[in-house]
């Protein structure tokens, strides 16, 4: 689930909204901008955009896996090629 933070960046990009507006002012306009008329909190305004304009939210990034100890595979014998001299 994507932050406010990445939220309101989204709707900024996406309805070409100005970087100097705050949350605030990104919400309220993009609210306005799609024709939304939304109650409640500054993440449930922002949700209904996110949700109008369709656009997913980010993956959320895998963990990172760590192996730690000693790889095992076989190990190939080496090979010898013999020449015959002339």
């Amino acid at each position: 689930m994507a932050t406010l933070s990445e939220k309101v960046e989204m709707l900024r990009a996406q309805l070409g909204l100005s970087p100097d507006l705050n949350m605030v002012a990104v919400v309220d306009q993009a609210l306005e901008q799609l024709g939304l008329e939304v109650t409640g909190s500054l993440i449930v305004k922002a949700d209904a955009c996110v949700q109008a304009i369709g656009v997913a939210e980010p993956a959320q990034p895998m963990s990172e896996v760590v192996v730690m100890g000693h790889v095992v595979a076989p190990v190939a014998e080496p090979t010898l090629h013999f020449s015959s001299a002339p």
